[in-house]
This record gives C-alpha cells, structure tokens and sequence, in this order.
C-alpha cells in the first residue's frame, strides 16, 4: 500500500455536500479570496455573506449575486447585484442563522418548485420584475388550524413579491389559495407575485415572503 502520510492535496481543497434530504449539492472550499475570484468557478447564482464592500458583484461572473449582510449597507450593485435587506434586529440576534435560511429557501425558490411547476425562468422574472432590487426576506411557521385573517404576515407594502409554501406533504390547496388572497389584501401596491410550493420531508409547514417593497424604490 503506498504511503500516503506526507500526501498534501492540491489547493483548494474541495467537499462536496450531496444533501438527500433536501435534495440538494453543493461544493464547498475555503474562502480566501487572495486573487479576488471566486475559486470553484462561475455559477448562475451566487450568495455573498458579508461580504466586503469592494466586492463587486459584475466581477462574480454569476447571472445574479444577493449580498446577505448583518446591517444595511450601501453597496454597488452594478448590473447584477441584489441586496437582501437585513431586519434590524438580525445584527444582534443571530445572523448567521438568518443568512443560512435565506440561502437555503431563496434556493429553493430558484430551483424551481412541485406546484404549479415554477422553474428558474419564473424566478428571473421575478428578479427582473424587481428594478429596485432591495428585497425584503421573511420566514414564519404556517398552523392549518389559525383562521388566516389572524395570521402574523409582515406588512412590507410589496410591489413585487415571491411566495413560496413549504411542507412535508401536498398542502391543502384550498388553504393556500386563501393565503395568497389574504397577501395580495395586505400589499395593495403589489404588481408582481410568484407563488410555488416545494415539498421537503420532515419539514414544518412554513412560507417564506421575499419581494421588494415601495420603500425599496426610494432608499
């Protein structure tokens, strides 16, 4: 057998994730950013962390790039960027928790969904739809058994809104339909809306509200 204690992979080191729960892959490495590149190569979507300012988002190669930050920052968006606009408690909560679900249900969003058949051109439309591209994320526990006029839905004024419903089995379709009535009610400004629904095992019944608010337009 060949000894192999003084072996040193070549850099970058690469993982792969292969997530069968929620069918998801994904390719990991660490991030330097020595040369100021991305290191695994293009891609048609990218998230940025706290990234730093002087990272430009027409430098990414990817089709869109959402800046995820603790705080709201002036950033240059350039022609493809889009900045996911942080609550103002997230800093001192838990934003690295905060991050990893809008990473996680964005993807979601973008890989398409089980009903009505969303895909990603759905998804870039509602990009493209989205001209300020200040979006607002929200996640909140969904119950079958609260009357939806009592439902906690945050009031961003939404111009433009992608609504995705998640849960472990078909939803009661009849139940979704009454929710999506019940935010278009609540957003009367609201001109483009997106709705889908992915089905992941072992998840609670959860809706995610991302979409840019008239605000939005004017910060």
């Amino acid at each position: 057998m060949a000894d192999l204690s003084d072996f040193i992979p070549p850099l970058p080191l690469r993982m792969r994730v292969m997530d069968f729960n929620s069918r998801c892959e994904s390719i990991h490495t660490q991030l330097t950013w020595k040369n100021r590149r991305a290191l695994i190569g293009l891609s048609d979507i990218a998230f940025a962390i706290n990234a730093p300012l002087e990272y430009q988002a027409d430098d990414d190669g990817a089709d869109s790039v959402f800046f995820v930050d603790p705080t709201l920052r002036s950033r240059n968006l350039g022609r493809c960027g889009y900045l996911i606009v942080p609550e103002p408690h997230i800093a001192s909560t838990d934003f690295q928790l905060w991050s990893k679900q809008v990473v996680r249900f964005v993807r979601h969003a973008a890989f398409g969904c089980n009903w009505p058949g969303r895909n990603y051109a759905d998804f870039r439309q509602f990009l493209a739809s989205s001209r300020g591209r200040q979006l607002r994320f929200a996640l909140m526990d969904f119950d079958y058994a609260s009357p939806l006029p009592l439902l906690h839905l945050p009031n961003h004024n939404f111009r433009t809104l992608y609504l995705l419903f998640i849960d472990n089995d078909l939803p009661d379709m009849h139940v979704i339909s009454e929710l999506a009535e019940a935010v278009e009610e609540m957003n009367p400004h609201l001109e483009t809306m997106v709705f889908g629904t992915i089905i992941l095992p072992d998840e609670p019944a959860r809706v995610m509200l991302l979409g840019e608010s008239e605000a939005s337009l004017v910060i």
